[in-house]
């Protein structure tokens, strides 16, 4: 192959074509050759040529403008064909060359660019020699190369190869002039040499020069201070920082925080950098909490320090600063934030770091939220516990409340995302709690429920924050574990006025009201289980009575008078502190009214054209298809039930007593274990069997059934038949549709709740040795099958860390969603009968309490039971066998024997809940019988036939040994 040497213009021989067989090449490739050949000697005279105008035009020779472009051409094409010659300029032609380019005009300069930095970049040796013969036209043209490199848009191939010459400090020191180099630096650096890297791409020897010149910068001078020009070059454009990330100690990130140059959070890629040095530096002066004053630290060390966080305060308010008006960049920076938070949190000052997230989460969307809550740093109990340790005044716990509120303002519609932070409030520190019931305490409005309150906005966080991780607490821990530090009799007493105060008048925020509300609910919800405050203190005394009818249009449309209005908030968010029995009158005047609207009318011509036909070995069946065809409105009014006996021969027998005794024989029938659709607990309640929709039960149709028994429940409800029907209290809780916490758990599974409990307070290593995972294990139909609580949560291990999410799962899956679709079936057939607004003044102990009366061990009111009774076939109130009755239920029968009749005359053994006078129908004793027969009784009409016994031995015999034996019951 031919060699070239670009000025001499002289050609090696060409190679010899002179072989043996192996040596042989074909016709064309020897064409090929010659054609090669003669374009390089073609080439070699023009540049020749060009070499003889360039010496003139050096000299002073006035050459016309044509000459000078093709001088500049052939420059040019000689610079892009350079890997192909691999020629070298002589040094005293490039010396000319930097001579010529120095003292043309600016505009000249970046015509002719290109070919010098093409001809530099070919021969670096001539280049480097250049500086030997002249050095100050050298720096000079290295200047001058420097301001053409920082004017030049890419693409620039030679980019790399020419700032690596320029920044070369081998030359000067060479040439013995090293002070040059400086010079050379700052010029470069003031002329925005460095601006222009992030636009090409350096090779690894030039980045190397890059790192040397930035560590050889003048921004670590005594004073502190640098040279701005580099300094905005640096930062605000943000050209160096990814050639700069392996130098630390040369106080690159202190630079960063003192300047508050915070622009490069807003180029896209580039945003995060300042931080992320930021983040360097604080792990280079190793970890410290800035809320921690180390005991013995020199006065100097914490004079630095301090100064530190002044600095890193600063830095935060610049960034608050540049992104004033950047709402839509903040959730990325937030993201960035996050990512950095874990290496540098330990030297920052909390309170601006919050002020700093608070500013971010201004431009966070909740749908953003909700796609980075787990990976937030900001969410980890970590960072939860460093901010609440460091908050030790008002000040500081206001600012925490204040992120925290915002962080649950862009959760509100993600459960699990909420959880988390409530469990970073509620369980970080145990400080927290009753360090905000201090401040908040004080500053709650003085006064009864008859004054309006004047709302003090300094403590709306605060009280947000309280009652939101009150609630959180208490919900997994024991009533008495917030006792060690609360007083929880005062805290409830004053929410009771100030939440009731809410209601009545304008609250002070709609979220804070009802975090107080609902932590109010929670506090009750526990005091019916472990009382802790007597019953009278939970009630409040309104400036008006409380009204025990309400008309139902009123209700409905809620645009009333002031005291029926704010009735009507308080039965619907804290009905508890209204006295029962005016929540059940109010209830009674409801379903009287709702039946008059409809046109019914109570008993047997109630039935409006709805007849049921029963079989008694078919009432299940029977039942279901009569009450699940009906229109809800048509059962409301629907009393009318006919029994068929097993011969096929239609019972005698009329009015709301048959129905309560089909309603009655049902519930017996549908809610025992043996037919499939509930379980037993331990202590003998039932709740829903999560497996009724098994093929081998119900199939498909499982929650038809369930919705036809909440129909039947309604439907007790709306009459008053009390029924004898234990539901356990979870269960209860989700048919009012109230959420159900772990302690409910005891109501299903009293070890499993004894056992998370006790997961509570285990060591890290008694945890680990459980081998728990986010899975439960159940029995399907025999066979053992894992259910995951979340995706890939079996192989998930339970810690210390998150147990408290393990527990609130677990008692989620076990109360709420392993029996949800049962229980929204259940409930919407009860819906479909009673208001929802209607079941939601009562809780579940109240619900209880409507289906199946007061306790039965409470003492029967015989006066009332007397005063409500109805006589007939010749009896009256003073006849002389009714004294003797009445004389031996009050002296001769136990409290045990009086329920007992009361059951065997109505089959169920508790008063009506309003009294006697509720008892639909009326108790009625009918003369009947010989004195010789027991007496009987039918169950359906609530009637007593009572032979006309003559003396009070017989009457006591007589009622004793029917009551023992059973032997009148359902006798007519």
């Amino acid at each position: 192959m031919a060699s070239f040497t670009y000025f001499d213009g002289k050609d090696a021989a060409p190679v010899s074509m002179a072989g043996g067989k192996k040596g042989r090449r074909s016709h064309t490739d020897k064409m090929r050759e010659l054609r090669k050949e003669r374009a390089d000697r073609e080439m070699a005279r023009r540049c020749a040529d060009a070499a003889g105008v360039v010496q003139r035009w050096i000299r002073g020779s006035r050459s016309r403008a044509s000459t000078r472009a093709t001088v500049l051409a052939l420059w040019q094409r000689k610079a892009a064909e350079t890997d192909r010659f691999q020629g070298t300029v002589p040094t005293q032609h490039l010396f000319d060359l930097c001579r010529l380019f120095c003292q043309s005009p600016p505009h000249h300069r970046r015509a002719q660019f290109p070919t010098l930095a093409g001809v530099v970049a070919c021969s670096p040796g001539a280049f480097r020699e250049t500086c030997a013969a002249d050095p100050l036209l050298f720096l000079n043209t290295c200047i001058k190369i420097g301001q053409a490199v920082a004017a030049t848009q890419p693409p620039f191939a030679r980019f790399s190869r020419v700032l690596s010459l320029v920044l070369d400090r081998g030359p000067f020191e060479a040439a013995g002039v090293p002070e040059y180099y400086d010079t050379l630096q700052k010029a470069a650096i003031r002329h925005g040499v460095f601006a222009a890297i992030h636009r090409h791409p350096l090779d690894e020897r030039t980045a190397g020069l890059v790192r040397s010149v930035l560590y050889k910068a003048n921004w670590e001078r005594a004073d502190g201070r640098g040279d701005r020009a580099f300094d905005e070059v640096f930062f605000v454009e943000g050209a160096l920082l990814p050639y700069t990330k392996d130098i630390l100690g040369t106080g690159l990130a202190r630079r960063c925080v003192e300047l508050e140059l915070a622009a490069p959070l807003k180029n896209g890629a580039a945003s995060s950098e300042p931080l992320r040095w930021l983040a360097l530096w604080q792990d280079a002066e190793g970890p410290r909490d800035a809320a921690m004053q180390v005991e013995g630290e020199k006065p100097a060390q914490q004079q630095q320090q301090q100064q530190q966080q002044r600095l890193v305060s600063r830095f935060f308010a610049a960034v608050r600063a540049a992104l004033a008006g950047e709402t839509a960049a903040r959730a990325g920076v937030l993201r960035e934030v996050s990512e950095a938070l874990p290496r540098f949190v330990a030297r920052c000052p909390v309170d601006d770091l919050l002020r700093l997230l608070g500013f971010l989460l201004e431009g966070v969307s909740a749908g953003w939220m909700a796609q980075h809550v787990q990976s937030l740093y900001v969410l980890q109990p970590e960072f939860g516990r460093r901010v609440i340790r460091h908050a030790r005044d008002e000040d500081s716990l206001r600012l925490v409340c204040r992120f925290y509120a915002a962080m649950l303002s862009r959760c509100r519609n993600d459960l699990e995302g909420r959880a988390a932070i409530l469990a970073v409030l509620a369980f970080s520190d145990e400080r927290l709690l009753p360090s905000l019931w201090s401040i908040v305490r004080p500053k709650l409005p003085p006064g009864s429920v008859s004054v309006r309150p004047v709302h003090d906005p300094e403590i709306n966080d605060l009280l947000y924050i309280f009652a939101l991780a009150a609630g959180h607490y208490q919900e997994v821990c024991h009533i008495d574990d917030m006792k060690a530090f609360l007083d929880i009799q005062e805290v409830t007493r004053c929410l009771i006025n100030y939440g009731t105060r809410c209601l009545f008048y304008e609250p002070p925020s709609d979220v804070v009201r009802d975090a107080v509300l609902s932590l109010l609910r929670k506090l009750h919800d526990w005091n019916t289980r472990e009382q802790f405050l007597p019953p009278g203190d939970w009630l409040v005394t309104p400036p008006w009575s409380w009204p025990t009818q309400i008309s139902l249009n009123d209700w409905l449309s809620h645009r009333v008078c002031p005291p029926i209005f704010r009735t009507f908030m308080v039965l619907q968010n804290v009905p508890f502190i209204i006295p029962f029995d005016a929540r059940v009158l109010m209830f009674r005047s409801f379903v009287e009214q709702d039946i008059e609207a409809l046109g019914f009318q109570r008993g047997f011509e109630a039935a409006n054209g709805n007849e049921a036909h029963i079989r008694r070995d078919r009432i299940f069946e029977d039942g279901f298809k009569a009450v699940l065809s009906m229109h809800p409105d048509a059962l409301k009014g629907m009393a009318r039930v006919a029994f068929i006996s097993r011969e096929g021969v239609e019972e005698a027998g009329f009015g709301d007593g048959v129905f309560k005794e089909f309603l009655t024989e049902l519930c017996k029938i549908a809610f025992n274990p043996s037919h499939g659709l509930f379980l037993l607990t331990d202590t003998h309640e039932m709740y829903p069997n999560p497996a009724a929709g098994e093929e081998f039960l119900y199939g498909a149709g499982y929650l038809d059934r369930y919705r036809f028994l909440g129909r039947v429940l309604g439907k007790a409800l709306y009459e008053g038949i009390l029924i004898d029907l234990p539901l356990t209290r979870f269960f209860r809780n989700a048919l009012l549709d109230h959420p159900n916490t772990l302690h409910d758990l005891s109501s299903l599974d009293a070890e499993l709740y004894k056992n998370l409990v006790a997961l509570k307070h285990m060591s890290e290593e008694e945890v680990a040795s459980l081998g728990l995972v986010f899975a439960v294990t159940v029995d399907h139909v025999g066979v053992a099958k894992t259910i995951e609580f979340f995706p890939g949560g079996g192989d998930v291990p339970v810690t210390i860390d998150n147990r408290m999410k393990y527990i609130h799962m677990m008692s989620h899956y076990k109360l709420t969603a392993q029996v949800s679709k049962h229980v929204a079936a259940m409930r919407e057939g009860m819906q479909e009968v009673i208001s929802p607004s209607w079941l939601r003044m009562f809780d579940a102990n109240e619900l209880h309490i409507l289906l199946c009366g007061h306790d039965s061990d409470a003492a029967l009111d015989i006066d009332d039971w007397e005063a409500n009774t109805v006589y007939g076939g010749g009896y009256h109130h003073n006849h002389h066998t009714i004294r003797l009755f009445w004389q031996t239920v009050r002296r001769h029968l136990d409290a045990k024997q009086q329920r007992r009749l009361l059951k065997f005359v109505t089959s169920v053994d508790r008063a009506p809940l309003l009294g006697f006078k509720y008892l639909h129908p009326r108790f009625c004793i009918h003369m009947g019988g010989d004195v010789e027969r027991l007496p009987s009784a039918s169950t359906c009409m609530c009637l007593l036939k009572l032979p006309p016994y003559a003396n009070a031995a017989q009457m006591r015999q007589s009622l004793t040994t029917a009551l023992e034996h059973d032997t009148g019951f359902e006798l007519s």
